[in-house]
């Protein structure tokens, strides 16, 4: 096929058409005979899948050191990535990672979905390297804990003794 029929837009190999003997089947609303792994959702997902993703989103709000209703968008987000790589791990564990003895096409996806996963991680400050740049190191808020109540609690010391007899001093 010359490159003036492929720009006008004729149909050859490579391109698909009734001549080559395959027609794609219409589209069936609920048909999922063709969803093999469930990692690539539909945008309307069934009922079931809404509520775990739900229940992923519940649990990442949870997890936020700093939530805000601002935060929604990312939280949903991460929720249905998370909800995605757990269907692609649940088709590798029934099915392989090896098929046909070509790795399993969901491998790919799931390469690229771990890496925004991470990256939406980040995001929220769930991880130990974003929860620090946040000022939300529990280590850190624990020991500032500690000496507040430190010093609380030597003032407390110091009001009690207004005798002067403090620290080294007073009748033994």
């Amino acid at each position: 096929m010359s490159r003036s029929e492929v720009a006008a837009g004729r149909n050859g190999a490579g391109r698909g058409s009734a001549a080559r003997g395959y027609k794609w089947l219409d589209f069936q609303k609920e048909n999922v005979a063709g969803m093999r792994s469930g990692f690539w959702a539909t945008p309307t997902m069934r009922e079931a899948d809404r509520v775990e993703v739900e229940e992923i989103a519940a649990a990442v709000r949870d997890l936020c050191p700093l939530y805000v209703a601002a935060f929604e968008l990312a939280v949903e987000q991460l929720a249905c990535r998370l909800w995605r790589q757990r269907r692609a791990y649940a088709d590798l564990s029934e099915r392989g990672v090896v098929r046909d003895g070509l790795p399993a096409p969901v491998l790919a996806g799931l390469a690229r979905l771990e890496s925004q996963i991470s990256k939406d991680l980040e995001g929220l400050g769930l991880t130990p390297r974003s929860a620090a740049a946040l000022g939300v190191d529990v280590a850190v808020a624990q020991r500032t804990l500690s000496l507040v109540e430190y010093w609380r609690g030597r003032e407390l010391e110091d009001d009690g003794d207004e005798d002067g007899e403090g620290e080294g001093g007073g009748a033994a």
